[in-house]
């Protein structure tokens, strides 16, 4: 004879308070599944965005470097001819004023040295010589030409 309400023996209510638990739990996990899909799906597309505006961006600064370089190289390329002209001319002509010098002064101090003086007046030069050292004469050169020479003497 039984009295009262009948109660569920404590393995079925065990199995039952398990089922809630997994219930719940299955809820709760497919909960945090989603959120982090949707929080993996934003933080792709936010980086996907990010990429993609950085590579813009750079392609952008690149070729506006780039045709910065096309230029200035189109502008030396024009004016390199005429610099690489300019300073050839430049070279050649520092050179030539150079020489110029260089040869007056070895013959001044070539002329010194055998005590000669040269002067320049009016368009003509005039040789002086050291009466001293040195002495106006007929010299032969071969045997039927004589020329005035002049000998110096060394000292």
């Amino acid at each position: 004879m039984t009295t009262g309400k009948p109660t569920p023996r404590l393995s079925e209510r065990l199995n039952a308070d398990l089922e809630a638990l997994r219930l719940e739990n299955a809820a709760l996990t497919a909960s945090h599944l989603q959120s982090f899909r949707t929080d993996l799906t934003a933080i792709a597309t936010h980086a996907r965005d990010t990429i993609e505006a950085d590579t813009r961006m750079f392609l952008h600064a690149t070729s506006d470097t780039m045709q910065g370089f096309q230029h200035q190289i189109t502008r030396w390329m024009t004016l390199a001819p005429v610099i690489l002209l300019a300073t050839a001319t430049a070279a050649i002509t520092v050179l030539l004023v150079l020489s110029w010098f260089w040869s007056v002064m070895l013959s001044k101090s070539e002329l010194t040295r055998l005590g000669l003086q040269r002067i320049d007046q009016g368009g003509t030069t005039y040789l002086l010589t050291d009466p001293a050292r040195a002495s106006i004469q007929t010299c032969a050169i071969s045997d039927q030409r004589s020329v005035l020479c002049i000998q110096i003497k060394e000292k």
